[in-house]
């Protein structure tokens, strides 16, 4: 899965139990004791499954949207937004919406709620040649960041050698030129490589995912781009049988942390 939308979505079920507890006026002790407890709203609490909550916290890695209503009954805006801002979710308000969407009003939010986070939603496929001259465009642009901030490592300038490379990579069968984009327009990149070293008589083999080149245009950062394109890559060496990955630049997670 490489994006998520939650419509009220409950994203503390311990909470939420221990509220409807106190709303059927009940305590955990008792709750303990008898097993379970039918409510007046309708609800069976179950002490099983409030076990089973706390043994299994919820672990969420999956860039999100969600969709809340200000007056949802059941989750309260500060769970929805510690939660949202845990996981790095945008998360949109509907003024006066329920937890349930089903007005005529609510729906036709939810409707174009959704169809703004397509719109805002980065699609990451594989390049083609068309998207060459852009991918080149952002790897320049990479480029320069690199020979100003390490201009004992890297030179400066974007000669054909290196815009060249894009291309031969491209159809080369151990390497891949990923691109995402937002809105139909390509605003991110990755190279990878497909290493398959067989063992030799100084190393063991070794075969991993290498990430050599990755960027994202700097007016598209904190949009979810560099997590969707390392989501990608992920899910390509997986495909390939490729448990490990690599990458040229050691600050490659920081980085996406930081201007995602």
């Amino acid at each position: 899965m490489d994006r998520a939308y939650l419509i009220s979505p409950v994203v503390d079920m311990e909470q939420l139990i221990g509220d409807m507890l106190r709303w059927a006026n009940a305590s955990e002790q008792e709750l303990a004791a008898r097993a379970e407890i039918p409510t007046a709203f309708g609800e069976t609490l179950s002490w099983q499954y409030l076990c089973y909550v706390r043994e299994h916290p919820i672990a969420w890695h999956v860039p999100t949207a969600i969709l809340y209503g200000e007056r949802d009954h059941l989750t309260s805006f500060a769970t929805i937004s510690a939660f949202a801002g845990r996981h790095r979710a945008k998360l949109c308000v509907m003024p006066g919406g329920e937890h349930w969407f089903h007005t005529p009003e609510q729906l036709h939010f939810l409707d174009g709620w959704l169809r703004a986070a397509e719109a805002r939603t980065p699609v990451v496929r594989r390049a083609e040649r068309a998207d060459l001259p852009r991918v080149n465009a952002l790897r320049k642009m990479v480029s320069e960041l690199h020979a100003a901030g390490r201009p004992g490592i890297f030179r400066p300038g974007f000669c054909d050698e290196l815009r060249q490379r894009a291309e031969a990579l491209l159809d080369a069968p151990q390497s891949a030129v990923i691109v995402a984009e937002l809105a139909g327009s390509v605003c991110g990149f990755a190279i990878l490589q497909y290493v398959d070293r067989p063992e030799s008589a100084y190393q063991c083999a070794q075969r991993f995912c290498h990430i050599e080149e990755f960027g994202v245009d700097e007016a598209c950062r904190r949009s979810g781009v560099g997590t969707a394109l390392l989501t990608f890559c992920k899910a390509e060496a997986k495909r390939r049988g490729l448990c490990n990955m690599g990458n040229t630049v050691d600050a490659l997670p920081a980085y996406i942390a930081e201007k995602n």
